[in-house]
């Protein structure tokens, strides 16, 4: 969650004042952000990424920089780019002007809440309301290296070119003993050519695994992101900001079921709807059938928000089992 927070509203509210908003710009709430350097990303089509497995973050060709001979410790290129999406978001933020994030919607607040939350008199107050909010700053002190301005104005692909030995390691391979190399990147094992294969599996098995299990990449992404999962929420956020599911709810719709595909199915397997996310359907009191897109857009949206958070704090990666994790 974020940080609990009583909003006082004026005698005679406007519409966004009392209404649902995600961000408040110069201190003051908005429904709309004019982003222009953060953009929703669409799936592209079968004929471009039909060569392509689900699992192709995952694999050393989706690790292994041909043009530097780099190899990206434990996730592929794909999460990386998604991290870059998510800073250069919360940096075009800070750059509008954006002051807090919404993580919770607020209510209005009853007596006993607003003496907990706010620490006010105990006595009744019209035109309050709660909402869980964090303040939009990015750490730059976390992101060393990264060349910030560059993050906020270049594509991934131009600014990766420059920046991709920050998640880099070396190739396992042969030297020459008299190979100039940095000896704070490695360690080195002397093999006798006549040695038994055995003996030397188990060394490697056992005390080469003791030296490699303590070196921690300098930008480590945490726990097993799903790189569709991670595109869906940043979308989510993306969409959200420009209004979606609030001044433009009538056509939430069309994000979820037009052409372009922005939320895609997480689980290729179990889906029946191909490469498109679900939505849950209900039928009404008169018997009609209706889709929850704002219950979709929740959920996803929620998800986005916490990457988004994260990246802030210079994290990126885990999901939290509840609520959004703001420290």
């Amino acid at each position: 969650m974020g940080i609990g927070r009583v909003i006082a509203l004026p005698k005679k509210p406007t519409k966004v004042q009392r209404d649902r908003y995600w961000v408040e710009v110069n201190g003051s709430p908005v429904n709309e952000v004019p982003l222009k350097k953060s953009r929703e990303v669409k799936l592209e089509y079968k004929s471009r990424r039909g060569f392509r497995s689900t699992d192709s973050h995952k694999k050393y060709s989706a690790r292994y920089n041909p043009k530097t001979d780099g190899l990206l410790h434990d996730k592929g290129i794909q999460i990386h780019r998604l991290w870059f999406q998510y800073l250069k978001l919360a940096l075009e933020l800070e750059e509008l002007g954006a002051t807090t994030l919404v993580t919770k919607q607020g209510k209005d607040v009853k007596q006993y809440e607003i003496n907990k939350v706010a620490n006010l008199p105990a006595t009744r107050v019209d035109g309050f309301k709660l909402k869980d909010t964090v303040p939009i700053k990015v750490k730059r002190n976390k992101y060393e290296g990264w060349d910030l301005k560059q993050v906020l104005n270049d594509s991934f692909d131009k600014w990766w070119k420059t920046h991709s030995y920050l998640f880099e390691g070396h190739l396992t391979t042969f030297t020459k003993p008299n190979d100039n190399q940095n000896p704070d990147d490695f360690f080195y094992v002397r093999i006798d050519k006549k040695a038994n294969i055995q003996d030397v599996s188990e060394f490697i098995n056992v005390e080469v695994r003791k030296q490699l299990e303590g070196a921690e990449p300098r930008f480590k992404i945490g726990g097993y992101p799903n790189p569709k999962v991670m595109q869906n929420g940043y979308n989510a956020i993306i969409l959200t900001l420009k209004g979606y599911g609030m001044i433009h709810t009538k056509q939430l719709h069309t994000i979820w079921e037009g052409k372009d595909i922005y939320f895609r199915a997480t689980d290729d397997t179990r889906s029946k709807g191909g490469d498109r996310l679900l939505v849950t359907e209900y039928t009404d009191s008169k018997g009609i059938t209706k889709k929850q897109f704002g219950n979709a857009m929740s959920k996803q949206r929620n998800r986005g928000i916490h990457h988004l958070v994260n990246v802030m704090n210079g994290k990126f990666g885990d999901l939290p089992s509840r609520g959004i994790d703001y420290t």
